[in-house]
């Protein structure tokens, strides 16, 4: 791939795997101004500029996640950082990016290693208020659903 050649917009020649990095520099910068939103991989590649199989490819061997990993981890961090504030469970996923609580809740199960957390839910449960009891306490955890 690096002894491909590609004429670069401005006339000059760059190999593939530069215009990647380029590319997934592009995408990262896009996700993370755009983490509230619904993002979908076809979103990422036109303003990366590289094809979906190429972008899914050196995303992970750059970044170390597939795209969908990497923004599910940014958006469990904010998340958790929001729980520790005022705002309910559905606002917090909600402004995380999250379009359904049940979804918010296996994956940020998925990706938090607290063992608090993962004591709250099982294999085939998502009983909110016992996830968020065993994390937060009942207090809060009332607070939060409310």
């Amino acid at each position: 791939i690096a002894s491909r050649y590609s004429e670069g917009v401005s006339g000059q020649k760059t190999t593939n795997v530069a215009r990647g990095n380029d590319g997934i520099r592009i995408a990262l910068g896009y996700i993370r101004s755009h983490i509230t939103k619904k993002l979908t991989i076809d979103e990422l590649c036109d303003n990366a500029g590289l094809s979906k199989y190429y972008f899914v490819r050196e995303f992970k061997r750059i970044v170390g996640d597939t795209p969908v990993v990497y923004i599910n981890k940014l958006r469990c961090e904010n998340a958790k950082r929001l729980l520790e504030g005022e705002l309910s469970v559905g606002d917090v996923a909600e402004k995380c990016g999250f379009e359904s609580l049940s979804y918010f809740g296996k994956i940020f199960k998925r990706y938090t290693d607290n063992s608090k957390i993962q004591k709250g839910f099982t294999k085939n449960s998502y009983n909110l208020f016992n996830f968020f009891r065993n994390f937060f306490g009942n207090k809060k955890a009332l607070r939060l659903l409310s």
